[in-house]
């Protein structure tokens, strides 16, 4: 006996049965996106040690900007003039 493949494919599924906010997988991807650029392969590393050196590098910037933060003195706002109270000088 045969098997006819076209009897046992999946249902299509139309635009209008996917429930509302729900994206479908055959949605174009982003070319400018980090998924598509595959920046790790041009490093010729894995994607995982990508991200893994990314969120280290962002970990380490952020404390150097908390510590420059630190060490500048905060400018305080100038005063205001009081205003003169004799009009005429």
């Amino acid at each position: 006996m045969a098997i006819n493949y076209e009897e046992k494919s999946k249902p299509v599924v139309k635009e209008a049965d996917q429930p509302k906010g729900k994206h479908t997988r055959n949605r174009p991807k982003n070319p400018s996106s980090v998924e598509s650029m595959k920046p790790w392969e041009f490093e010729g590393i894995s994607r995982r040690t990508w991200y893994a050196r990314r969120r280290e590098q962002r970990i380490a910037e952020a404390s150097v900007r908390e510590a420059m933060l630190a060490s500048k003195p905060i400018a305080k706002p100038k005063p205001e003039p009081e205003p003169d109270d004799d009009i005429w000088g």
